[in-house]
């Protein structure tokens, strides 16, 4: 998925263009992401079509992957704009993995979802406070995380026990993908030695 999201910036940066033009702040865009997401996680909660849900969570994406493009294309590129994007790609993480449990699955694996989650990011974030870069390094990053969560909730809208069995993978493979970085990290810093 990191190479995927090299070949995406070409096209947002266009789209990032009449952003400029309009006067856009970045951080409004990173901002609306997640008010889009707690609009459709309510109407999820409110029992309005799961679809409704989907096609907000790919529309916070794109918002996630415009918001950059608009900071470098407009010049606007910030401290604040970095450390709003990813804390905001976190309450985005929360708020699509807490819709497992709006669609019933059972909270102990949401939350253990979460946690793995959570984890990752955490392990991400004070690596390169170290120094290293863990990016790529994993299973399952968090575009992967978010298309599994997506493809749980739209199985899980005509076959359940299908859709558990990926979300039982995801949580295996996010769990993995924890330990994987922990390693990394321990190695690479156990050689500076």
């Amino acid at each position: 998925m990191t190479n995927l999201r090299k070949r995406i910036e070409g096209l947002t940066s266009l789209i990032a263009k009449p952003f400029c033009r309009l006067g856009v702040h970045p951080n409004w865009i990173t901002l609306s992401s997640t008010m889009v997401l707690i609009t459709g996680l309510l109407l999820l909660m409110a029992n309005k079509p799961l679809w409704v849900f989907i096609v907000v969570i790919i529309l916070s994406g794109i918002l996630d992957a415009l918001d950059g493009a608009v900071a470098r294309n407009c010049g606007k590129t910030s401290l604040l704009g970095s450390f709003l994007d990813s804390t905001i790609d976190r309450v985005n993480d929360f708020i699509i993995i807490a819709s497992l449990f709006a669609v019933g699955f059972d909270e102990f694996i949401v939350l253990a979802l979460m946690s793995a989650a959570f984890l990752t990011s955490y392990v991400r974030a004070k690596a390169e406070s170290l120094g290293l870069r863990v990016e790529g390094v994993g299973i399952v990053e968090r575009a992967e995380r978010i298309l599994l969560v997506t493809l749980v909730l739209i199985t899980s809208s005509w076959d359940r026990f299908t859709a558990s069995i990926i979300l039982y993978a995801l949580l295996a493979l996010s769990a993995l993908t924890v330990v994987q970085r922990i390693f990394y990290v321990a190695k690479s810093l156990s050689r500076r030695l």
